[in-house]
């Protein structure tokens, strides 16, 4: 069963991951396009500050959250706990983790409370010209939050198996370069 859930949030991260990428992309053409059609022939597009912010952005942000934290990818300041052994250090893991994850669905709650409100509403954003549905972005927020959480309980579990196994050796200090 955990290998299931495991394999299915991988295909989940993986999956928004990539969907953070394509948008990326689509922002640097979407914004290179812009500058070139406002330089060459005085026609910028329209609304193209409007979507960087509320599709581009929110896509690239929170779309990848789960796979950074599925591969431990999140910055961590270790200078406090990098000479504990090894055991201390994977609980420590575990206790962040549980944090991080209740934190991350917290957010993922009250995200999912503003999208139901903006979709209800039909949240758009008016630019010079026209309007630009806001509402579907704002289910991007609690999606990208939701999955972090579920990814960090995978960590806590991983770091939680990986205590029970660790030696309580020292982790030796990382190796100083010579002045």
């Amino acid at each position: 069963m955990k290998r299931t859930i495991e394999r299915v949030l991988d295909v989940l991260a993986t999956g928004t991951h990539v969907l953070g990428c394509v948008a990326i992309a689509a922002m640097m053409l979407h914004v290179s396009g812009d500058v070139l059609l406002k330089y060459l022939a005085n026609r910028p597009i329209e609304g193209t500050l409007e979507f960087v912010s509320t599709y581009y952005m929110v896509s690239v942000v929170f779309l990848p959250l789960a796979y950074v934290t599925w591969k431990e990818g999140h910055v961590e300041v270790e200078i406090f706990t990098q000479t504990l052994p090894a055991r201390a250090q994977h609980l420590i893991q575990v206790f962040a983790s549980v944090i991080s994850a209740l934190y991350c669905g917290l957010l993922a709650w009250r995200g999912g409370v503003n999208a139901v409100r903006a979709t209800k509403v039909g949240e758009v954003w008016t630019s010079a010209l026209i309007d630009i549905p806001v509402w579907p972005t704002r289910w991007l927020f609690p999606l990208g939050c939701g999955l972090a959480g579920a990814m960090f309980l995978l960590v806590a579990l991983r770091h939680l198996t990986q205590a029970r196994t660790a030696a309580g050796d020292v982790v030796s200090a990382p190796k100083r370069l010579k002045d």
